[in-house]
């Protein structure tokens, strides 16, 4: 039997789904059968998403914001309408929001809302929907970063709330595994989205931000910082890698714990895991040494 007929009647909600890897992974689901709910922020986007599909019977866009509390049991709501007494097969996690600067100087509204979005609306979500889970004996797959494993300069905000939703994801799938609830974790490297442009734009802002004495004193981290994110970005792969990975932890009988996407994140799963952290802070002054020897 195909995987389109398997998943044929299971419902999925999906958040994040306006562009890059959430967007891929809805388009994913839906040729492999599924029902999907599609979370969008904005109407625009809602129009956009319905735009990509021919059928779009299976395909349920909502507003949803994991930071506002009402859109999230709105979707609750759909969802339990939708799934009746079979509940939610999955959700996916995949909302998140890149905040870069140095720590010293990150405004702190700015890193409780890398924490608000990436961290406690995923944990939202998965609170409001693990009863429907449950009916469904279902999965969740949570969409981190290669980050949650190795912190860069200039990253802190990010990636902290990343390393906390890594260790948040590993309690609940040990704390849901006597129910047979699967919880998998994706770790992207680079992929090819909007958010790029959204992290040069933040960091543009926060360089301008700064007072021109720390401006001074970042330059050396920031210039070889931005040179390393536009190579990543020119090397980033496609966010269908990573749909993929969550179709696998959606299908198979045995999903992993985490899915590396991408070749920088298996490079930094191995150093994260293999270089001890003095080793690892020398190797990366080095390494941002010759890059701004070389090219800034």
């Amino acid at each position: 039997m195909s995987a389109k007929k398997n998943n044929f009647g299971k419902k999925v909600l999906v958040t994040g789904t306006s562009t890059g890897i959430g967007r891929c992974v809805v388009h994913a689901l839906m040729e492999s059968g599924f029902t999907v709910l599609a979370g969008v922020r904005t109407d625009a986007d809602r129009k956009a998403l319905l735009q990509t599909q021919t059928d779009c019977r299976r395909l349920h866009p909502l507003l949803l914001d994991v930071t506002d509390d009402e859109q999230v049991q709105a979707a609750v709501a759909v969802a339990d309408q939708l799934g009746g007494k079979d509940g939610l097969f999955a959700v996916v996690n995949n909302a998140g929001i890149s905040v870069p600067g140095p720590v010293e100087y990150v405004p702190l509204e700015e890193f409780r809302r890398a924490f608000e979005v990436n961290l406690v609306g995923q944990l939202r979500v998965i609170q409001a929907f693990l009863p429907l889970i449950r009916r469904a004996k279902g999965r969740i797959v949570q969409v981190s970063s290669a980050l949650g494993r190795l912190a860069m300069p200039l990253s802190g905000p990010y990636a902290s709330s990343k390393y906390a939703l890594e260790g948040l994801t590993d309690s609940l799938r040990r704390e849901l595994r006597p129910w047979g609830i699967r919880v998998s974790l994706i770790e992207p490297g680079s992929v090819s989205s909007a958010i790029w442009e959204k992290i040069d734009a933040q960091a543009r802002a926060i360089q301008r931000a700064l007072p021109g004495e720390m401006q001074k004193i970042y330059a050396p981290l920031a210039e070889p910082m931005t040179y390393i994110w536009k190579e990543a970005e020119l090397r980033a792969v496609s966010p269908v890698i990573a749909a993929r990975a969550v179709l696998h932890a959606l299908n198979s009988r045995h999903p992993r714990t985490r899915y590396l996407v991408g070749p920088d994140a298996y490079a930094v799963a191995a150093l994260s895991r293999l270089v001890p952290a003095r080793a690892m802070d020398w190797l990366l002054k080095m390494f941002l040494r010759k890059v701004r020897s070389s090219k800034c």
